[in-house]
This record gives structure tokens, sequence and C-alpha cells, in this order.
């Protein structure tokens, strides 16, 4: 039995206090707040870290890109390939095929200016959003840079960005792209089997070869001809390869998409009609001293001319030495090009403006029945001059004097 004591003041009962929770006492309330600040200061702290970090890598690719930028506009390739993420070997031999069209596009925004309108970053790695303006106009690109030891390198565009390839078929072709080539690549599909039905009525497939395959690799095991793969392939191809031709999304051009997919039509065409004649040929690629006769008409059947090739036309025309061209050999499947007689690799770029107005030569001064028969007298006669002799009933000599008088009437200025 317990007792219970009730205090009164005046008559009336005293409230019994209760106790406060713990989390309301002063003490753990300090606590709290203590905790709280704390977290917020490492946060902030955090935060400003993050900031400061994002600055400065900001900085630092904003000077790689106005390098870069500057370089192009002013010719220095080397100053190019300096800033380029040289862990991707085909990354940067891509540029440096293509260095005269990147270098051409800047050269002609040469009081433009870059500048960083966006960066992601993560670790190594920096997705930037790049804008050029000259005052009137803006060009706008991504650009991907990843960290090399204390600085940072442009960098192809990462696997993430391309997905899966998608394969579009036609009756004689298959055409594969990636990331944002997918869309004209479904487009250019049947503008492809157009130009190849086109082609094919030229050059007709050379029958199936069989032989040991030990002797020749280029000829032995020839199966008969199929359907033409092409395939728009991240670091680009080599360049007789009837498999891959180069993205546009690797081109340092700030180029609208028309402008990609008009760039990706022309790399599909030209990599179609190489591998249209290699089929009439019978062999996996040309013989050194049959590439520049083969590639004068893939250029020309392509319609693959670029306009900075103008100038380069006219310097060689002025100089009098585009007949060098007929000299050059071409070895392996990359292939590597030479002057005859001379160990220093040439380059494609530099002698494909030649090319092109070889091909338009002999493409508007020839039937094609004519260039059919050309091509086939190569697979049987075994030389492109055996077969300009015997088929176009043309010498060297005589080649070069047509071609020079073309080039001046069409080229001269």
């Amino acid at each position: 039995m317990g007792v219970e004591f009730n205090w009164r003041s005046d008559g009336a009962t005293i409230a019994h206090a209760t106790s406060l929770p713990p989390w309301r006492s002063r003490r753990v309330q300090r606590r709290l707040l203590a905790v709280v600040l704390a977290a917020l200061a490492v946060a902030g702290t955090i935060y400003w870290r993050a900031q400061r970090g994002l600055a400065a890598a900001r900085a630092d690719i904003e000077r790689v890109i106005a390098g870069e930028v500057l370089a192009l506009q002013t010719g220095r390739n080397d100053l190019l390939v300096a800033a380029l993420d040289s862990t991707y070997a085909p990354w940067v031999r891509y540029h440096e095929e293509n260095w005269l069209r990147e270098a051409a596009w800047y050269a002609a925004r040469a009081a433009a200016r870059p500048h960083v309108v966006g960066l992601r970053l993560g670790p190594g790695r920096a997705e930037v959003a790049v804008a050029l303006s000259d005052g009137e106009h803006e060009w706008r690109a991504t650009w991907f840079f990843e960290r090399s030891g204390d600085a940072w390198r442009h960098a192809p565009p990462p696997p993430e960005f391309w997905g899966e390839g998608v394969e579009f078929a036609t009756d004689h072709l298959s055409l594969t792209a990636q990331g944002p080539d997918r869309e004209p690549a479904a487009r250019l599909a049947p503008e492809l089997e157009s130009l190849y039905a086109e082609l094919a009525a030229t050059y007709a497939p050379a029958p199936a070869v069989r032989g040991d395959p030990s002797e020749d690799g280029d000829r032995a095991w020839l199966r008969p001809p199929g359907r033409i793969t092409l395939r728009s392939f991240p670091y680009g191809g080599s360049g007789w390869s009837s498999d891959y031709f180069p993205s546009p999304q690797l081109a340092l051009e700030m180029w609208t998409a028309q402008e990609r997919a008009d760039e990706l039509a022309r790399g599909a065409r030209l990599a179609l009609s190489r591998a249209v004649l290699l089929q009439a040929l019978g062999r996996t690629r040309p013989d050194a001293g049959d590439w520049w006769l083969l590639e004068a008409l893939s250029l020309w059947h392509a319609q693959a001319w670029r306009p900075e090739w103008g100038a380069a036309v006219q310097r060689t025309i002025a100089s009098g030495s585009f007949g060098c061209l007929l000299d050059v050999q071409a070895y392996g499947t990359e292939p590597t090009l030479f002057w005859e007689g001379d160990r220093a690799p040439l380059e494609r770029s530099a002698v494909q403006p030649l090319a092109y107005t070889l091909g338009e030569y002999l493409g508007t001064s020839y039937s094609a029945e004519q260039l059919g028969a050309l091509v086939r007298a190569i697979r049987t006669e075994g030389s492109s001059w055996s077969a300009l002799q015997s088929v176009l009933h043309v010498s060297r000599d005589s080649l070069e004097a047509g071609w020079a008088a073309f080039l001046q009437s069409h080229y001269g200025g």
C-alpha cells in the first residue's frame, strides 16, 4: 500500500512536472547542432574544392582548346598533334590524314575565337561543349578530353557515345553505323543501292578465282563476289577497305548535323566505289602501281571533290608537277603511299586532289564501256599502263598531255 502526497497552494493542487525527452534537452540539442554545423562545413569544403577543381580543369581545357584552334588556323600541324591523346593511335592518324581539310575550315574562320560553354567532369575525363565565334557567327561542337599525366588531351568520343551498331541492308549491300551516324545512314542506304547499280553496270564483278593460298594473299583465294559491307567506323578505316570508312563524328570542324550527314554520305560513296572496283579487278587490294588509277576512278564516281582542293590543284598546275601522281606506289592494306624510288611515306590527302581531277578527266573523256574495259584489262594484262595502252590507246605522254589541257581548262583559274 503506497502513500500519495498531493501538494496544495492556497487550496489549488500543484501539478507534477513531466520529464523532457532526451532529444529536447539543451545539451543534446547543442550536440546535434554542432554535428549539423560540422556536416555543413565538410559539405561546404567538399563543394568548394569541387568547384575549385572544376574551375581549374575548365581553365586548363580552355587553354588546350585555344591552342588547338590557333594551330588549325595558322597551319601548325605539330601543335595540333601535340594536343591530341596519343594513346588512341587511329585517332591521331585520322587527324594527320585529314589535316588539310580541318585546317582549311579553321583558316577560313581565322578571326573566330573558342570558348567553353559547358563542362561535365568525370574521373580523368571531360565532356566539353565548345563554341567558336567571330562576333557575327557562332559554331558549336562537343569535344572530349582525357587527363594524361598533368595535362588534358583531346580524345575521341568514348564508347558510350557510339552505342551498338545498327545495320541497314539493301539488295546488294549493308551499311552499319553507330551513334549519331545511325539516322543519316538509314536515309543514305537507298542512295547507295542506286549508286551500286550504276557502278556494277560499268564494272561487272570478276569471276571467282581459286588457287594456292600460300602463293599470294591478295589474289590466290578469292571468294565469289557477294554483298558489299560498309561501316562507319569510329576510328576510320584503311584507304582501300570495303568494310570501313571514318565516321564524320571524329572531325574537328564544328559542322552542323546536315554537314556531318553529307560527310557520311561522301565517305560511304567512296568506300562503295572502291569496293566495286576491287570486285571488278578480282583482288583484295590494288597492286602497288595501280593505286593511282583506281583511286582516281573511285574519287570521281563517288563525287568526292572538296572545295579546299582547288588551291592545291592550281599550285600543281603552276609548277607543272601534276604528273607526279602517276609515280605513286601503294603498299599494304592501309595503304602506305610512296613516290616511286622514294622511301618517305606520302599522305593520301596530298595526292587525292590530283587523283580526283584525273578521274574526272577520264570519266568525261571516255565512255562507261571503255572504263569498264580498262579495269578488266588491268586484271588480265597485269598493269594499269598496259591496260591504258590496249584499251584507250594512250601512252604516259599522251595521258599527261590530255590531262594537262583538261586541268588548264577546268582549274587554271
